[in-house]
């Protein structure tokens, strides 16, 4: 995906079944990833940028393949809105960076994965 990219739609990238990989460049000006962008797509991993602000709900909602992600360390990214990663089968690792500003885990936010174990951010209320 280009740098210059700010923004993702909602269900932009949704139902792509044959989308498995995408790279976000360390680079990325991408700030918000609307509802359901990559619902049911097939990447494996995903690294969400730095500048990242927004996640919509739904996100990355049963991408079967999705095992891991990195999450952003951005004071702005505070939210893990509803059902973000729900149903990701696979998912068994996630990264929250250890000066994370995440405060709120949406309902339904990792429902249904394989993660083992999670530490969560201390910023979380």
């Amino acid at each position: 995906m280009p740098s210059s990219v700010t923004r993702i739609g909602e269900f932009s990238f949704g139902e792509c079944d044959q989308l498995n990989d995408f790279e976000i460049k360390e680079d990325s000006k991408l700030i918000h990833i609307g509802r359901g962008a990559f619902y049911k797509s097939f990447i494996p991993k995903i690294e969400i940028p730095s500048q990242l602000q927004f996640l919509g709900k739904q996100a990355f909602c049963s991408c079967f393949n999705l095992e891991s992600i990195k999450l952003p360390n951005n004071p702005n990214f505070r939210i893990i809105e509803d059902g973000t990663f729900h149903h990701c089968s696979k998912l068994n690792h996630v990264d929250f960076r250890n000066d994370s500003k995440i405060e709120i885990f949406g309902g339904d936010s990792f429902s249904y994965t394989k993660i083992k174990k999670i530490t969560i951010p201390s910023s979380v209320t």
